[in-house]
């Protein structure tokens, strides 16, 4: 409407050659008025960038809800951070601020730059910043200074909080786009910094930061259009009509997970009617579950992860000394069972407990995850959050023993380090749960269930029999030989598991290899197979036709590789260790990328945060991290990252780089 008043203002005649749509309902705008093409806001943004400045390194995009930092190597996203956290928010603060000191959001600029003195406020919560706002008027600072103080914050916020490493990292030219840059106090502001932090800077404003997403959308659809554009005409937009439905009703019923989903129905005007399911966790959840067929699409790649954790937790044979009577025992489908369920599935089993009265847990879902979780431990990490959700799930079964091996060390490939310690709070998880369960009485002994939580030692055979025969002889009525015996049929498990999973990770390297595909390397802890700790990140990739692997299923080279005392020889995490091998496999092979899984505030990961860096940063190929999983899915921005990714895979694929060989 606007912009069909403006041309006929000019006594021009307006005509739609094309239409493009990007943003965060870019997908739905394409639906209801017919764009030639939607585009993810990334590579939007990297389009307007290169077309004012052409060889810009990074793109740095800051609106008014989100932060958006593109890395550029040779007009290509290399790789990127988007902000999941409230700083998020820092432009949309700005304008409030200015509001709240009695300022024209059009009048910052001015009063800013004319500010005397420029009070330092801190990063991060804009709640905090608006405590601080206000300390500081009390504290005698005019609204000018405020509002100068606020916008050199902005570029701290921006580097310490969503991008989270110095701007040398990456590049030297810069292009600032993004409406929040639309204010010359917080391009000044953003402009300084980044001088002051990289030696020879060059710092650009997109001459229209507001409308560069816009702007790269419409050059890349000029680019895509070579006939009659698909938009339906101004007088069918207006007649368009949407309308969403978040409920039980939507949420995703095509796994055990139940995604909250919402159904969007694009009616009216020339528009086909049609309905378009958005914040699906993953692409099975893409469509309703009665269009569902439930077959694979014609392009999903194989997911090496799935396959891992398709083939942990089949369900061992009965053994010939099974008894009916044995006790059911329940064991969390969470945590360290997704290192060792082949090994103690089939140890069970063998020492005459039947499978069917082994009872797991469901994989982790959302709905399991808050209808469990009250009560747990009080920490950061998610996955240990979520163990209580599995405990109490099985404290509800009929079950007569619940086994929380406390699993203290792991047996890995991986050499020359100083130990192969789990994570304490994956040992400790089955503790914790017991203390929560007990807090207001013991609801254990209430329901009849004996607790087992043993110490189990996987790196030492011997050990490990003594620590079985303790938790399970006299339960059992097991002797020694027989507790023997079934560690041996367990070991023998775990091991034709990691057989298994080595051939299928090379059967997906050699096809890789004959069609010049690249393959992503999801680093990532194993308790991360969980569904609903890894949010189908996995099933996403593998839906776009980019083959995963894992690192249980990436084949171990005896080249050198799996030993680590040379460049981490203090190492005691096996999950470190193993991320650490995985990360030297994919610098050695350019057909491996690098897909880094962490979650939220891991300190274990934190530890080797800095050795991933150096291993990875400086390759010339595309790589996505996530690294703040947690019991939140923010649909929309999981799926920018994710779409970006998929869009510089498939060009770094189409530049022939996955073909090259091996390095020795």
């Amino acid at each position: 409407e606007a912009l069909a008043r403006a041309v006929e203002r000019s006594g021009g005649t307006l005509r739609i050659a094309t239409l493009g749509a990007t943003g965060y309902g870019a997908d739905l705008v394409a639906a209801a008025l017919g764009a030639d093409v939607a585009l993810v806001e990334t590579l939007a943004h990297a389009i307007a960038a290169r077309a004012v400045v052409p060889d810009v390194d990074a793109v740095v995009d800051v609106g008014g809800t989100d932060v958006k930092v593109l890395r550029v190597e040779r007009g290509e996203v290399r790789r990127f951070a988007l902000s999941t956290q409230c700083s998020a928010g820092h432009g949309a603060f700005l304008a409030h601020a200015a509001r709240a000191s009695g300022v024209p959001i059009e009048a910052y600029a001015a009063h800013a730059l004319d500010a005397a003195r420029v009070p330092r406020f801190p990063v991060g919560c804009a709640v905090f910043m608006d405590t601080d706002r206000v300390t500081l008027l009390r504290a005698g600072f005019d609204a000018g200074e405020i509002l100068a103080g606020l916008a050199a914050a902005l570029p701290r916020n921006v580097w310490e909080y969503v991008v989270g490493e110095p701007p040398a990292r990456w590049g030297r030219r810069f292009l600032l786009t993004g409406g929040a840059h639309r204010n010359l106090a917080v391009a000044a502001a953003h402009a300084d910094y980044l001088r002051e932090q990289v030696a020879g800077a060059e710092v650009s404003v997109h001459p229209h930061p507001e409308l560069g997403g816009a702007i790269g959308v419409a050059l890349a659809a000029m680019g895509a259009t070579h006939g009659p554009t698909g938009f339906r005409g101004l007088d069918a937009a207006r007649a368009v009509r949407v309308r969403a439905e978040t409920s039980e009703a939507t949420r995703c019923r095509r796994c055990d997970v139940g995604c909250a989903r919402s159904l969007v129905s694009v009616h009216g005007g020339d528009a086909t009617p049609r309905e378009l399911v958005l914040g699906n966790a993953c692409e099975r959840g893409a469509a309703r579950d009665d269009a569902v067929t439930g077959r694979r699409g014609a392009g999903h790649a194989p997911n090496g992860l799935a396959y891992e954790v398709a083939r942990l937790f089949r369900r061992p044979p009965e053994s010939a000394s099974a008894r009916a009577n044995a006790p059911r025992i329940g064991i969390p489908r969470a945590m360290g069972l997704y290192r060792s369920a082949p090994l103690l599935l089939h140890y069970l089993a063998a020492a005459g407990v039947p499978p069917d009265r082994l009872v797991l847990s469901p994989p982790t879902s959302a709905a399991s995850f808050h209808d469990g979780a009250a009560g747990g431990v009080h920490d950061p990490c998610f996955p240990s959050k979520l163990f209580l959700s599995h405990v109490r799930w099985l404290v509800r079964q009929p079950i007569d023993v619940l086994f929380l091996p406390a699993l203290t060390h792991a047996r890995i490939a991986v050499r020359g380090t100083a130990d192969t310690a789990s994570c304490p709070i994956v040992a400790a998880c089955g503790h914790t749960a017991l203390a929560a369960l007990r807090r207001d009485g013991d609801e254990l002994r209430r329901r009849g269930i004996r607790a087992l939580a043993p110490e189990l030692t996987l790196t030492d055979p011997g050990r490990l029999e003594r620590q079985l025969l303790d938790a399970f002889g006299d339960l059992l009525g097991i002797d020694e030989r027989t507790n023997r015996r079934a560690l041996e049929v367990g070991l023998a498990a775990q091991r034709r598991f990691h057989a298994d999973c080595a051939r299928f990770g090379g059967r997906v390297l050699r096809e890789a290899r004959r069609r010049g595909s690249a393959v992503a390397v999801i680093l990532a802890r194993p308790y991360h197979g969980d569904p609903g700790v890894e949010h189908g990140v996995s099933t996403e990739l593998a839906a776009r036709s980019i083959p995963v692997l894992s690192i249980t299923t990436l084949p171990a080279d005896e080249g050198g590789l799996l030993d680590l005392s040379g460049i981490l020889p203090e190492a005691t995490n096996s999950g470190a260790a193993e991320k650490t091998w995985a990360a030297r496999a994919i610098r050695r092979d350019p057909r491996l990328l690098a897909v880094h899984l962490s979650s939220f505030r891991c300190g274990q990961d934190a530890a080797v945060a800095s050795t991933l860096a150096a291993l990875l940063e400086d390759l010339d190929r595309p790589s996505l991290a996530m690294e703040d999983l947690d019991e939140d899915r923010p649909g929309v921005s999981f799926g920018v990252r994710l779409e970006t990714f998929a869009h510089a895979v498939r060009r770094y694929e189409a530049g022939g780089a996955a073909r090259e060989e091996v390095v020795a």
